[in-house]
């Protein structure tokens, strides 16, 4: 017997009839009133041990199991709040006796089924799951192990629709309890969410929002319009100038042993053009942002070739003429040097924000390149040459546009000048 939330009873028994044990349901309701009784199982074999669970419908949900003429197998059928009768389904495999089956409900309005059954040596535990329609989904085999009989499985569910089973079995000595649970892929139930303004140059960060079915571990995965974005797989995410006037959003993957399910936050748009609330015109007037072409130059201000070498760093000043930005302006930078294949400086990246116009930063020198540099300053100083000429290239991403400027300069290979005929050849780098 089994209870639904609103008082009703839900009965089922076996009982003889033309010849065969079959299986009978009827529902008392709240006042005690007994409905029509049932038949549940077909005649023509017998039906045995039926179980019953509700669900927060009123539905009931009967297990039994019956001899089909070679086997025993376990039988499932659906009796809904208002009495009809849904299909009989077969839950077990023929070739094999199946017995003593155990039925429990989640809040979802599924069954979770679970028997013994031989696998030609042992009794084993299996399980299925039969959704709220009364489909059976895929039988789960040898949930216990095999080389011992199992005994009395039993089954329960919890709040997120997971299901628990526990049985005994003979351990070569004594009988010992087994516990196993079925947990199913995350569910959202409240979606992530991002905070950060969406302006060019601003850290944006995505929550996980909130999941069920214990998550394990979580990954993320931001887009525009509709796209992956490239390498843009943490919580937080910086908006670049190519994400003007696209749609992004961040998309959360939640992940536990029975599989991945995602979620993403409300799409949101990034302004074509980013206006900075200081700089935007009000109606006592005022200054709009200053959305020229980015011009930045750099200039290599370390005095000795020898020292820069030697300390593998080299100074160098950036200017712009963005004096009103709105957000970030980048830029990044490489050194070549006369004669020397490879880049001479590791790519730099220079922000500037506010007003700033002009920052000095220290580019660290490749160590081949600086290998290479040295001999080509040594033929050069042994011709009698004392510089070497220095090309700056500066890239700057501003207002969704690149630009590029560079400049040629020569550096000095040594601030010493040389005091005799004796000493005018100065020393190998």
């Amino acid at each position: 017997m089994a209870t639904d939330s609103s008082g009703n009873s839900h009965v089922v028994w076996l009982i003889y009839k033309d010849f065969d044990f079959i299986v009978q349901y009827r529902k008392v309701d709240s006042s005690g009133t007994p409905g029509a009784t049932q038949d549940l199982s077909d005649t023509g074999q017998d039906a045995n041990k039926p179980q019953v669970a509700t669900d927060s419908s009123g539905n009931s949900h009967v297990v039994w199991w019956r001899w089909n003429g070679s086997n025993l197998i376990i039988q499932y059928r659906k009796v809904d709040s208002s009495g009809s009768l849904g299909p009989i389904k077969n839950l077990s495999a023929t070739l094999q006796n199946a017995y003593d089956p155990q039925v429990a409900t989640d809040s979802s309005g599924n069954s979770h089924v679970v028997w013994l059954r031989s696998n030609g040596t042992n009794d084993i535990v299996q399980y299925v799951k039969v959704d709220s329609s009364g489909t059976p989904g895929t039988v789960v085999d040898e949930l216990s192990a095999a080389g011992q009989n199992a005994v009395d499985p039993q089954v329960a569910t919890d709040s997120s629709g997971n299901s628990h089973l526990v049985w005994y079995r003979p351990n070569g000595g004594l009988d010992i309890i087994q516990y196993r649970h079925e947990v199913t892929a995350p569910s959202n139930s409240i979606a992530p969410s991002r905070s950060g303004t969406a302006e060019v140059g601003n850290e944006l960060t995505c929550s996980t929002g909130t999941w069920g079915n214990w998550p394990t571990s979580y990954s993320f995965q931001w887009t525009r319009g509709g796209l992956m974005i490239w390498g843009a797989t943490n919580n937080a995410y910086t908006v670049s100038a190519y994400d003007r006037g696209g749609e992004l959003a961040c998309y959360v993957t939640a992940t536990n042993f029975a599989g991945s399910t995602s979620a993403a936050t409300e799409p949101f748009t990034v302004p074509a053009v980013s206006v900075n609330p200081e700089s935007s015109p009000a109606a006592g007037g005022g200054t709009t942002t200053d959305t020229s072409s980015c011009k930045t130059s750099g200039k290599v201000v370390s005095k000795s070739l020898r020292r820069a070498l030697r300390s593998r760093k080299i100074r160098v000043k950036f200017t712009t003429n963005i004096t009103n930005k709105t957000g970030v302006l980048k830029v990044n930078a490489h050194l070549r040097a006369d004669g020397v294949g490879a880049k001479l400086a590791a790519r730099q990246n220079v922000t500037f924000s506010g007003a700033q116009t002009t920052k000095s930063v220290t580019m660290k020198l490749r160590r081949k390149a600086v290998r290479q540099l040295r001999k080509r300053a040594n033929k050069r100083m042994k011709r009698g040459q004392k510089k070497v000429a220095m090309k700056l290239r500066v890239y700057c991403f501003y207002g969704g546009k690149k630009t590029r400027t560079s400049k040629s300069q020569k550096m000095s290979v040594s601030k010493k000048k040389a005091r005799s005929k004796k000493h005018s050849r100065s020393k190998s780098l």
